[in-house]
């Protein structure tokens, strides 16, 4: 009985440690990391590639070689779908954007498989 009593206590510390706070606002929903739109126009940049360039330079550098023996490339998504080069960041204006986020290589390629860049994905949402 003892240990059915302390396996039912461990699953209940176990289900509230899942059910508690990522560490993020309950009225944000961006993804933990991510640079909003907030954020970014107080850079005063027109851009979302100037924008990140400012606040997250880390973003745009190439980590490590590519799997194809190419160079690695970032690759841009926009709500979802692949768009283009990171440097096609330069069309998007703040204004026009409600966050942008940086995924690994490896976290993007669990997302869009094959598609993900082997240097990470920078994963935009737009103001629709």
């Amino acid at each position: 009985m003892r240990k059915i009593r302390g396996a039912a206590c461990f699953v209940a510390v176990v289900v509230a440690a899942g059910c508690a706070s990522s560490g993020t606002s309950g009225t944000s929903s961006s993804p933990r990391g991510a640079l909003t739109r907030d954020v970014m126009l107080e850079t005063g940049h027109p851009t979302v590639f100037e924008a990140v360039q400012q606040l997250r330079p880390q973003w745009l550098t190439v980590r490590g070689a590519g799997r194809t023996g190419r160079p690695a490339e970032i690759i841009v998504f926009v709500d979802g779908s692949m768009y283009g080069p990171v440097g096609s960041l330069r069309q998007f204006r703040v204004n026009d954007v409600e966050d942008v986020i940086f995924l690994s290589a490896t976290e993007a390629a669990t997302r869009w498989g094959t598609l993900a860049g082997d240097g990470g994905v920078i994963s935009v949402r737009s103001r629709l």
